[in-house]
């Protein structure tokens, strides 16, 4: 479904710049599954970026915001965030 999505929205001119994911219990960090599956995703060419991805996990109830470095996705780290 969310390649389905992405599909739409390029056309637009619009992108893809995080996505919100959840963890169970109190794992608050991105998992070695989660960065299995990022550079899975950055190392095809149609999403080569060289910037940042938002990355948050939901866990315990909790919001925690990181961003991930998309050269090197095992470099990430928390982050400050404002939603507005």
């Amino acid at each position: 479904r969310l390649n389905a999505l992405i599909r739409k929205i390029r056309p637009a001119g619009l992108a893809v710049i995080g996505i919100v994911h959840s963890h169970p219990g109190h794992f608050r960090r991105p998992s070695g599954g989660d960065l299995v599956f990022l550079q899975k995703i950055f190392a095809n060419p149609k999403n080569a970026s060289h910037g940042n991805f938002l990355f948050p996990i939901v866990a315990d109830g909790q919001f925690f915001p990181y961003v991930i470095d998309t050269v090197d996705v095992d470099h990430f780290r928390s982050a400050d965030l404002m939603i507005v």
